[in-house]
């Protein structure tokens, strides 16, 4: 045997030397072999391989995944089986393999009033519980406020300080959390170029892998940023009132911290302070008018914070009131509606289309109280039947109607009197409906 002979076959003696001493030397890690738990908590259970191979998890009904209970998870420090709200089926062997080793992990689910700590005592005896997953303090977060703030276009961290366990972070609705826009640090989660939109619930969630136990904390992120309109909201807004009725101008934006308002007349190119608002929210305002000839004009709506400012213009222009329906009457009562059809008023050739009737409202109250009349609106249809619901059943009510254009409402109709029926009759009724077709073709005989 030559030298470059020897020599290649020493080196290929060495590789699989390695290879055989890696094999050997690899084995499974379990963060836990045994727990007895109560009904509805929620927990895990680490795997790993100390060289690196794949794990699978397997329980009493077989292979177990993304998509089983309990479920599998591939995380940074391991193949991870979750228990959500644990359940007495729950109880049994669960085994990790990764093809040449497998270890089980034993589980019992118990009820509360079981002596659960003797239960935990005589399963924690195993020999072969893994040393190399340190028993942790208990999980604490010191520094994570429940409510934070950022200023729009900077960069924030969400502070949420865990001390007795490894954190993670997602959404409440479990949106993925992906770099370079979000990362996780030491003491929190970075996020870049903060926007609006990324004003919503974060859970900074705390795993412990000596025991299995996850605990989380809700963080609530509030950007802050100047006025902004709502969406499809145009800034300058046509509006149309008609001489003694009232129009509401609606001035509504997104601003945090939250704005204050100013209304402004526009008279020969300068504004003018006006009040009568009527405030509908902490991010809009109402202005209440009652027009008259010279109310017709520009109004100004300034929304104001200590980031900035937006003003929204408000054209009022002079349209004209609706005519009332001719009438209606009751179709249909169940026990928590009532449908009515309505006959709308008759439309001239010549008129201004732009003001014909577009909706119908509709007010009703109890006609034995004294409560204010409610308000419900309708597009009109060709149908024209309206179904007035969220009624008392057997209940005596009020009804009138008026039409609806873009300048307001017209007069009220005469009110009427309708009465919802008993629920009882309402739930025949349906039954009723259901059989229908078929006591139809019983005795047609199709």
């Amino acid at each position: 045997m030559n030298l470059d002979t020897r020599r290649i076959t020493s080196l290929i003696f060495w590789i699989l030397f390695g290879v055989l001493l890696d094999a050997t030397s690899s084995h499974i890690i379990l963060s836990q072999e045994s727990n007895v738990k109560l009904l509805n908590e929620t927990f895990a259970v680490i795997c790993r391989d100390s060289a690196g191979r794949k794990v699978e998890w397997s329980g009493p009904k077989g292979v177990l995944g993304v998509m089983t209970r309990p479920k599998v998870e591939n995380k940074m420090y391991g193949t991870t089986l979750i228990f959500y709200g644990t359940k007495a089926e729950d109880t049994g062997t669960y085994t990790c393999n990764s093809g040449s080793e497998k270890k089980h992990y034993k589980l019992v689910v118990e009820d509360a009033r079981i002596d659960v700590a003797n239960i935990q005592k005589s399963y924690n005896s195993s020999e072969n519980y893994s040393k190399e997953w340190e028993n942790g303090a208990p999980i604490s977060f010191p520094d994570s406020p429940e409510e934070q703030t950022a200023r729009e276009g900077n960069d924030a961290v969400v502070r949420c300080e865990v001390r007795g366990g490894q954190a993670t972070w997602s959404t409440l609705d479990d949106e993925e959390l992906a770099e370079p826009k979000f990362k996780v640090v030491a003491d929190g989660l970075i996020i870049k170029n903060v926007t609006r939109e990324d004003s919503k619930t974060y859970v900074c969630k705390a795993f412990q892998s000596s025991t299995g136990n996850i605990f989380d904390r809700k963080i609530r992120l509030i950007v802050q940023h100047k006025p902004v309109l709502v969406p499809h909201y145009a800034t300058d807004k046509i509006v149309y009132g008609y001489i003694n009725g009232y129009v509401n101008l609606t001035c509504e934006v997104y601003a945090e911290p939250a704005p204050r308002f100013q209304w402004y007349l526009v008279i020969r190119k300068e504004k003018k302070k006006i009040s009568g608002e009527i405030s509908a929210s902490t991010h809009a305002s109402v202005l209440q008018l009652y027009v008259t000839k010279r109310s017709f004009g520009d109004y100004v709506c300034v929304a104001k914070n200590n980031l900035g400012m937006l003003e929204k213009i408000f054209t009022l222009d002079e349209g004209s009131q609706p005519d009332p329906p001719k009438g209606f009457e009751l179709v249909e009562a169940f026990g928590d509606t009532l449908v009515l059809e309505i006959i709308g008023p008759d439309l001239e050739e010549d008129r201004d289309e732009n003001m014909d009737p577009r909706w119908y409202g509709v007010e009703y109250k109890n006609s034995q109280s004294e409560e204010d009349w409610s308000l419900q609106e309708f597009n009109i249809t060709d149908e024209n039947t309206y179904s007035l619901s969220g009624l008392e059943p057997l209940t005596d009510y009020e009804v009138r109607c008026a039409t609806k254009n873009l300048a307001g409402f017209s007069d009220f109709t005469n009110s009427s009197i309708f009465k919802t029926v008993s629920s009882a009759q309402d739930c025949t009724y349906s039954i009723l409906m259901l059989l229908l077709p078929l006591l139809c073709q019983m005795f047609t005989g199709n």
